[in-house]
């Protein structure tokens, strides 16, 4: 199956019912072979989709930052739920978040 990367991520969470960390979400993705080519970093590639959804699409994207490094579907009725990852640092996710681009 070849979804795109906004249609395979819409149906991880919706299948998941909660927020996910972007990485898990990019796991997933590859266990239920939604995306025939992944690339090199997945998580990297997901990370930026739902950013520039969130980003562009403002209130119209489906998506809603719930956590550090965790999404959800902006209709989804629970909160966030952690899955066992541990937290990136704070300076990490800003890194993330900003391209590794340090704000002075």
């Amino acid at each position: 199956m070849n979804k795109s990367w906004k249609e395979a991520i819409i149906e991880v969470l919706e299948a998941e019912g909660q927020s996910m960390h972007y990485a898990d979400i990019a796991e997933e993705i590859q266990r239920r072979k939604l995306r025939s080519n992944v690339g090199a970093t997945p998580a990297n590639t997901v990370y930026t989709a739902l950013y520039e959804s969130i980003r562009k699409d403002g209130d119209d994207s489906p998506f809603v930052k719930s956590g550090v490094g965790e999404f959800m579907l902006r209709r989804a009725p629970t909160a966030s739920k952690k899955r066992g990852r541990v937290p990136a640092s704070p300076e990490l996710e800003e890194a993330a978040e900003t391209g590794g681009i340090i704000k002075a």
